[in-house]
């Protein structure tokens, strides 16, 4: 489970608001936090009504609420991610209904479209342009993950308790603590009983002991399984 902070983090270049309740505005500057009050924290909680709302914004501007135990930057480059994805999906919903729009009035031609695009702010320098900052955006993070992952890489870590499948190797502090994250998170557990069976199989054919903490090299763990 995420050990969520107070700490709402803005990893974009765009300064953005949210209106909160009670005429409460938060404003973050590109790349910055702010520290949120325990009210405001507990909209974040799963269960608590309205925090699904809260969260797709949040999405929708590239926030996310800092967990001290996972490295900023993996966050940050999820966090970017799925704004990309939210915004993409509102775009590509706007173009739709604009094309449909404006063929019942004859018009179809790509540029008149591109130009009514233009006009109402999802054009190069609306929307579609602040998308393709954050994909750019995106590339430097995934960059600097990996990165990290290269670094955490020549750590010596213990196979038995250490979970190879995500963007860098996480360590827990016992076989019982992995074995419980795995139950909680299936998806996880599943690529983790994949990887190592490879490894084990790996481990017989060579015949040769792995230095231990020396993390598997095969198969490889990604950012794409972010």
């Amino acid at each position: 489970m995420s050990n969520f902070s107070n700490k709402l983090c803005n990893p974009t270049p765009f300064p953005n608001m949210k209106k909160w309740e009670r005429g409460i505005e938060i404003t973050i500057p590109p790349f910055g936090s702010v520290d949120l009050t325990i009210n405001q924290v507990n909209d974040f909680r799963a269960g608590q009504p309205g925090s699904e709302a809260v969260r797709e914004e949040l999405d929708s501007k590239g926030w996310f609420l800092l967990d001290p135990d996972r490295s900023y930057e993996i966050q940050a480059l999820e966090a970017v991610r799925r704004c990309i994805k939210k915004l993409t999906d509102q775009l590509n919903g706007v173009v739709t209904r604009l094309q449909e729009s404006m063929a019942q009035m004859g018009q179809k031609e790509p540029e008149i479209v591109e130009e009514r695009m233009r006009l109402l702010g999802y054009g190069d320098k609306g929307m579609k342009g602040k998308i393709e900052g954050l994909k750019k955006l995106e590339k430097r993070y995934a960059e600097i993950v990996e990165e990290q992952s290269a670094q955490v890489m020549e750590r010596p870590f213990d196979p038995t308790k250490t979970l190879f499948v995500t963007p860098g190797p996480q360590e827990f502090p016992s076989i019982a603590a992995l074995e419980f994250f795995l139950d909680e998170n299936p998806e996880i557990k599943a690529r983790h009983v994949v990887f190592m069976k490879e490894f084990r199989k790996k481990q017989e054919e060579s015949l040769t002991p792995i230095r231990k903490g020396r993390p598997p090299t095969l198969p490889e763990a990604s950012i794409n399984d972010i």
